[in-house]
């Protein structure tokens, strides 16, 4: 029997649900840092440099996270086969140590772990 693995954009937009529902509080921004850019490979780089000229950071967490005194930087990786890159572990280690914490999560179970631990302010617990 195969069982599918949600894609990291299913996983995302359950994380998106969970903090409607559980953390009704906090303020939930994502940076799509041009991972779906349209068109042919050309026009995607001429893109990517338009992004990264208007100040796109490459490896910048999928989604920031802010409440009244606290804020999460969240990275979303796929159940299975989610891979964390160079230029994310390079980010997300600059981000750190300035403060900003990061956290890598690959299901709804772990943002909503992530930021109770973090101290966000949680208006019930998960639906089982």
């Amino acid at each position: 029997m195969t069982v599918l693995v949600p894609t990291e954009r299913a996983t995302q937009r359950a994380i998106l649900r969970m903090c409607e529902r559980c953390f009704p509080g906090v303020v939930v921004h994502h940076s799509p840092n041009g991972a779906h850019l349209a068109g042919s490979d050309t026009a995607r780089f001429k893109q990517m440099g338009a992004l990264l000229g208007d100040g796109m950071l490459r490896g910048w967490p999928d989604l920031a996270i802010y409440w009244d005194g606290g804020h999460l930087l969240v990275e979303v990786k796929r159940e299975k086969g989610g891979v964390v890159s160079d230029a994310q572990k390079a980010l997300h280690e600059r981000l750190s140590a300035i403060g900003w914490p990061v956290s890598i999560v690959r299901s709804q179970d772990e943002a909503y772990a992530a930021l109770c631990a973090a101290g966000a302010p949680c208006a019930g617990r998960m639906a089982a």
